[in-house]
């Protein structure tokens, strides 16, 4: 099975590759351009423009399945998010958004699973704790319970795992030398899921690992590095660093 692997678009669109599968790794939405401050009114609304408009309309383009996961920066999904006064139309973006991708090739998961292509699929947007500005992110103060919670949550006998977060110490630090890795997820990794394939993105560690364990490691980011010269206030990249997703095969 050849699988194409895409994180952290921040609104760009990559090119679409003849693959037996599509993961896209979150951070898949970008911020309004026009704006000074992320997670605005204005901000909100364009990030749903761009979601049906053109990152939806992108992943339906493909002939195979695609599965994607949100990430820390796709500020519109996260129905829980706080600090923010639209957070609750966030609720009916998703429903539209289920509606939407309904009976095509498409699916969504958050910390959910489905199985396509004879392979169980389970996938998680949540990341450590970075500020109060991002979304799906562990409680700041509650960051192990909540991860041990999390992650129990996924099958152990799960195929593919995606989460937008690495686990710590595997592609999980780019320019700035800061681990961007969870240690509980590496942890139910070393001990007790043992994917064919797990695939992530957040550190934009862009790269592939196949030497631990069974497990390939990707972190599939498009975005490019070094972190510190990577975007502008409103999180949009200046660089890329493939328009190409990685590609791997599993059995």
């Amino acid at each position: 099975m050849i699988i194409s692997c895409y994180s952290d678009l921040h609104g760009t669109l990559p090119n679409v590759v003849k693959s037996d599968l599509v993961l896209v790794l979150g951070d898949c939405i970008g911020h309004n351009p026009r704006v000074q401050a992320v997670g605005n009114s204005s901000d909100f609304e364009w990030q749903i423009k761009h979601l049906f408009g053109k990152f939806l309309p992108w992943c339906k383009s493909f002939d195979c399945p695609v599965v994607f996961i949100f990430g820390n920066h796709d500020l519109m999904g996260d129905r829980l998010l706080t600090g923010h006064l639209w957070k609750h139309k966030s609720m009916e973006v998703i429903t539209e958004m289920r509606e939407d991708i309904a009976g095509t090739n498409v699916h969504y998961l958050n910390r959910s699973g489905i199985e396509l292509c004879g392979k169980k699929i389970w996938g998680s947007p949540f990341v450590p704790y970075i500020s109060d500005r991002w979304a799906f992110q562990y409680p700041r103060w509650n960051q192990a319970p909540f991860a041990n919670i999390l992650y129990n949550e996924c099958p152990n006998d799960v195929d593919i795992l995606m989460t937008h977060g690495p686990p710590e110490g595997i592609l999980s630090s780019d320019g700035d030398a800061k681990d961007y890795g969870c240690p509980t997820l590496r942890r139910f990794l070393n001990c007790q899921l043992k994917p064919q394939l797990h695939a992530f993105g957040h550190s934009h560690k862009r790269g592939i690992v196949d030497n631990i364990s069974d497990t390939k490691f990707v972190n599939g980011a498009i975005s490019g590095v070094p972190r510190c010269d990577r975007c502008d206030d409103n999180g949009n990249p200046y660089l890329v660093q493939s328009m190409d997703p990685i590609t791997v095969e599993i059995p």
